[in-house]
């Protein structure tokens, strides 16, 4: 192996492939990628605050696991990032 490839760490298939491709195969035009996304967890808001098909939760409550939910990614992928300078680095 050559010294270059020792120091950065291996990609997963999933970080190497191009997003256009995954949305290709799965069928999914890119440009409207996103909206179904936004689509989807709209009704599934809807569905929460609602009650349908599970019991009501307030809205108060769904914003709150929004917010906790975001504030968590953003902290993992800080972890993340770190985890990977430091490996790049050894």
């Amino acid at each position: 192996m050559d010294e270059k490839s020792n120091k950065t760490a291996p990609k997963s298939d999933l970080e190497k492939t191009d997003l256009k491709q995954v949305l290709t195969k799965l069928k999914v035009d890119p440009k409207t990628g996103l909206p179904l996304v936004i689509q989807h967890n709209c009704k599934q808001l809807c569905a929460c605050y609602f009650g349908w098909l599970v019991p009501r939760i307030l809205l108060w409550m769904i914003c709150e696991v929004w917010i906790y939910n975001i504030a968590w990614m953003f902290v993992l992928n800080i972890i993340r990032i770190l985890i990977e300078k430091a490996q790049a680095k050894k």
